[in-house]
């Protein structure tokens, strides 16, 4: 409690105590007079320096906890320089850049995880069952300006815990490439490329409709962006039907699910951004009917 007020006990200069009658008495039971605030005599300052006790990782909450062996700096907290890995000893680390400090100063920090790094954490399903810690000296201090110990990357410190996500995934935006003829959806979060369903995916223009009959992803990675290729016969069925910027899709149950298994909620009718067909056509192969009767070509 003392080092986690700021200009607190710092120096002999901010050190001082004052007595109360009650804190001493003499033989006779006589209590100590009350005085004025006291100075102290000599003043021997913090050297040793924080380490972490323990960590938890919340992937449902987005929070990283860190439990130090005593009071921490909120405000010198560098996310940068924490990394959580799959492994106690990995070079696969992820940055926490972009988090946020979420506590005052205390023995228990807790980080809300940025956007980007929660969803690199989530990209590798290892870590949403095993979870190392690694920082440099450089990620925070003490209340005394002390460096915290490092922790290695060959040599990580395991989570105490690991709350799983339990969150459903949304769908955040839709663009329908009609040029390149790929649908790309952007999601609240990573989700599992493998368990994508294209018969899911509804085309709407109007009263029409189109249920795809398969597809293809640009890029086979977990990721919050994915990338759907259309079939040749139904990108040639959402051109016959008209497609254009007043397009709509309709998504059923079980088009994909993220890295925990959550799937994508039924959305009824969503609309997005459009992008034209721009490219021309090319004659790919003719057929030549000679009747009989005619003169040869030549």
């Amino acid at each position: 409690s003392i080092k986690a007020i700021p200009l607190l006990c710092t120096s002999r200069q901010t050190t001082y105590i004052r007595p109360q009658p009650s804190m001493v008495a003499d033989q006779s039971d006589n209590p100590l007079s009350a005085s004025q605030p006291l100075q102290a005599f000599d003043f021997i300052p913090d050297t040793n320096r924080p380490f972490v006790v323990s960590f938890t990782l919340d992937l449902d909450s987005n929070v990283l906890s860190l439990s130090f062996n005593e009071t921490v700096d909120a405000s010198t907290i560098i996310p940068a320089n924490i990394y959580v890995q799959p492994s106690a000893n990995s070079s696969a680390l992820v940055s926490l850049t972009g988090s946020m400090v979420n506590s005052t100063s205390g023995q228990v920090q807790s980080l809300i995880i940025g956007f980007t790094a929660l969803n690199s954490i989530k990209a590798v399903p290892s870590l949403t069952s095993f979870a190392f810690l690694s920082l440099t000296s450089a990620a925070l201090n003490d209340t005394s300006a002390n460096r915290v110990i490092a922790i290695n990357s060959t040599s990580a410190l395991g989570a105490s815990s690991i709350a799983k996500d339990n969150t459903s995934p949304s769908l955040s935006g839709v663009t329908f490439d009609l040029n390149t003829g790929a649908l790309i959806f952007t999601y609240s979060e990573v989700v599992d490329f493998t368990s994508i369903n294209y018969t899911a995916i509804t085309l709407l223009l109007g009263p029409t409709q189109y249920t795809l009959t398969g597809g293809s992803l640009i890029s086979n990675m977990n990721s919050y962006i994915m990338n759907v290729s259309l079939t040749f016969d139904d990108l040639n069925a959402a051109k016959a039907l008209g497609i254009s910027a007043t397009y709509a899709l309709s998504i059923t149950a079980g088009m994909v699910q993220d890295i925990a298994g959550n799937t994508l909620p039924v959305i009824a009718t969503i609309g997005g951004a459009f992008i034209s067909d721009r490219t021309s056509p090319t004659l790919m192969s003719f057929d030549l009917l000679m009747v009989q009767g005619l003169e040869p070509l030549l």
